[in-house]
């Protein structure tokens, strides 16, 4: 799609939002062994909240993010690389996008 629009120069880009912590998710939701596994899993130790996934939408919106497209950004203060599940998930998903009509088979 980004090949596409981007003739006429709009951009496509993914944000990807870990748990964004709202107050009521945190008086619902969040227990302490939640907490202990985010201080585990966070390469960032702080709480991932909304202003954080704005900040990013921002900037993709705005001239200085001009020449990014067809990018995913996940903004999840590095949850995901903490999680070997969800890092070959997002693996596959960028070999396939290189290789179109890719049949290759993952290990």
């Amino acid at each position: 799609m980004a090949k596409e629009v981007g003739r006429d120069k709009f951009r496509v880009d993914c944000v990807v939002s870990g748990w964004a912590m709202m107050q009521r998710q945190i008086s619902l939701w969040l227990a302490d062994a939640g907490e202990q596994a985010m201080g585990a899993n966070h390469c960032i130790r702080l709480r991932n909240v909304c202003a954080d996934i704005a900040h990013m939408t921002i900037f993709l919106v705005a001239d200085t993010a001009r020449m990014i497209t067809a990018q995913e950004f996940v903004v999840d203060a590095g949850w995901s690389l903490a999680d070997p599940v969800v890092r070959l998930a997002r693996r596959r998903r960028l070999m396939d996008a290189k290789v179109p009509g890719s049949s290759r088979h993952y290990h």
